[in-house]
């Protein structure tokens, strides 16, 4: 089998710079289509200049008609913004400006005792009534082994496109101190870039029996799927990286590195000689305006969109052809991941269910723990005309009804039945094979712009804070939106409008949580999986060994340090974690060496940092083991001067 490479998403090159002295022009001459030559040089004119113009145009590009579709179009050329990107702004855009004079619909969660008059009640899976949880096609991960022969077979017969989110650079996890050390650089030579080219991990380097090497998560990430092309597991495998401005570099380094397996070529020249592997392209996400306190577009700060851009890609690419890698009359089944995580993979058993079956599309879920407290669920809501459909019920919802415990206690202590909450992992299956058809029939019935306004996002107004060139604090509206809220609105049109179902959804146990649902998050998430106890790491398939398999301690860390990769890898260095049930932490301590188990709760209220093991050695009655390491089992402290 022989994939064929295509670009997903091409970007729009704009011409070369030339001169600037074409006329700034005016609303009517550029609805008029008399602006080529201020549009050839638009990248280098002032960004004031064209967002004044961008917010004369956008009145008429909200309206109907052809005027509205040439405003648009001039907005589109101001901005710079490819195919993609445009098609994701605009939906964000209109939304904000269209739902402001709107009525708004409360969403509220199911009580005994009564809601809001005129809210719309919704239903978590934890809680959902047996009736209104036959509305949500489901299948628990643990019932696929029943048919592990029958769903291997169909996987072999599959081509797996791998996609992971690689587009923002987790800034709030500060990976400086850890990659100048890991670099061998001075911190003020280290560039971060996404989350998966900037933390590593050991594993045996194949060119020097006994020796390690240092690779990457996302060389990780190429050598388990150059691994699960040698085993067969799939018919063909292709890889696109989602990427960015300030993550593109580090990607594009990586796949240019010696294949650790074969190095006498990089990891793009190994992918293309494999007939089993093929890496197919980028998706891009640019940066798009926002919008000021009054409302008007700006430039003066630019940001991402949120991951509901890779949403909105995935069901375009149903209905765009030459988006699909070319299989050669195999299945073809897609997955979007988190691209620091190890295990954002499906495995064969999903594929070949998603196959036999004819699934349109899986959000794969995992059952809620108290890990997940804050973390969006899976819920259903009944509307006024007796239609139900599946969506997304968010903690910043929950807060906003008054019903911020409940939330968190969803199929935690609040269940009907022993139901499980439905987690969701942002990872997420598109069988192509079945969705070419029905998206390609939707966009004959209702036009490309009236779709793509009905499965983009729901809008998340992201305020953000910052400072103009004269110091003052000024407030900017970042426009985001979720890619699980996509899937769930193009869910809800197919309901209403073709009277069935396309998101299906994969509930994972909490045994199996972590083959399938790693994310790096913070530090600690980053030492527990790969440098503790906790977890092993299988360095022949390149995945994440569970040590406790169904269990995962709740962590809470409040320090200037705990943001710091480096900082907790040396102040956890050698701890041991295999039996911690929950850590909580108040100030910056030092536990080097210490054993931790049951839950422990530390209150360091000296305001400066506090190494465990002296501490202890100087209150002979805390406990230590015979090296002198301290053992905090079920413990409180509270440290004070």
């Amino acid at each position: 089998m022989r994939l064929r490479i295509l670009p997903v998403y091409a970007a729009v090159f704009l011409a070369p710079l030339g001169s600037l002295s074409a006329a700034v022009p005016t609303l009517a001459e550029i609805l008029a289509g008399n602006c080529a030559a201020y549009f050839r040089n638009v990248a280098a004119r002032p960004s004031a200049e064209k967002a004044a113009l961008a917010n004369s145009l956008a009145e008429v590009a909200l309206g109907d008609g052809p005027d509205a579709l040439k405003a648009q179009t001039g907005i589109r050329q101001l901005l710079g913004l490819d195919d993609a990107n445009w098609n994701y702004f605009w939906s964000l855009y209109a939304k904000e400006k269209k739902g402001a004079s709107g009525p708004k619909t409360f969403l509220e969660i199911f009580q005994d005792a009564g809601n809001r008059a005129g809210a719309a009640i919704a239903y978590p899976t934890a809680i959902a009534p047996p009736e209104m949880m036959k509305h949500l096609p489901h299948v628990e991960y643990s019932d696929l082994a029943k048919h592990g022969a029958e769903y291997e077979a169909a996987a072999k017969e599959s081509v797996l496109w791998i996609k992971k989110m690689h587009a923002g650079t987790g800034s709030s996890m500060d990976r400086t101190a850890y990659l100048a050390r890991e670099l061998g650089v001075p911190e003020s030579a280290v560039h971060m870039g996404a989350k998966g080219t900037d933390l590593y991990v050991k594993v045996p380097d194949p060119r020097a029996p006994g020796a390690t090497v240092s690779i990457s998560l996302v060389e990780a990430q190429l050598l388990q799927a150059i691994e699960d092309a040698r085993k067969g597991s799939f018919g063909g495998i292709a890889f696109t990286d989602i990427l960015g401005s300030e993550t593109q570099d580090s990607l594009r380094a990586v796949w240019n590195k010696k294949c650790l397996v074969d190095p006498s070529k990089t990891y793009a020249e190994y992918f293309q000689a494999n007939p089993n592997l093929v890496r197919y392209g980028e998706e891009f996400q640019a940066y798009i305006p926002t919008l000021d306190e009054k409302g008007a577009i700006t430039f003066d700060r630019t940001a991402p969109g949120g991951h509901g851009l890779f949403g909105v890609n995935a069901i375009r690419a149903a209905y765009l052809p030459e988006a699909l890698p070319k299989t050669d009359g195999k299945h073809l089944i897609s997955v979007i991941g988190n691209g620091e995580d190890l295990s954002s993979t499906p495995d064969a058993l999903m594929v070949g269910y998603m196959v036999k079956h004819e699934v349109p599309i899986v959000m794969v879920t995992t059952e809620k723990t108290a890990n997940d407290l804050k973390g969006g669920q899976i819920a259903l809501v009944k509307e006024k005309s007796d239609r139900i459909y599946a969506t997304i019920i968010e903690q910043a919802q929950a807060k906003e009804a008054g019903q911020a415990e409940l939330f968190e206690q969803l199929g935690v202590s609040v269940q009907r039945n022993g139901q499980k909450a439905f987690f969701n992992t942002n990872m997420a299956l598109f069988n192509y094979d079945v969705l070419h058809a029905k998206i390609t029939r939707a966009i004959r019935d209702f036009g490309e712009a009236e779709f793509i306004r009905k499965v983009s996002p729901d809008l998340i107004q992201n305020w953000k804070e910052q400072k103009d060139a004269a110091g003052a604090a000024r407030k900017f509206l970042q426009m985001e939106g979720a890619s699980g809220s996509s899937y769930l609105n193009l869910d809800r049109f197919w309901r209403e409008h073709y009277h069935e179902n396309l998101v299906h959804f994969v509930n994972v146990d909490k045994t199996n949580r972590t083959r399938f649902f790693s994310p790096i998050k913070s530090a600690f998430d980053y030492f527990m999986q790969f440098h503790s106890d906790r977890f092993s790491f299988d360095a022949a398939n390149m995945r994440l060994v569970n040590n406790v398999p169904g269990r995962l301690p709740a962590v809470s860390l409040k320090g200037a340090s705990y943001a710091s990769v480096e900082s907790v890898l040396n102040a956890f260095a050698g701890a041991k974690i295999r039996e911690l049930d929950a850590l909580t932490i108040e100030g910056d301590v030092v536990l080097k060496g210490a054993t931790l188990k049951g839950k422990v709760a530390i209150k360091n209220t000296t305001g400066r940092t506090v190494d465990l093991r002296a501490y202890f050695a100087a209150h002979p009655d805390l406990p230590r083991d015979a090296a002198g390491n301290p053992i905090l089992s079920d413990l409180t402290l509270d440290i004070r001067e």
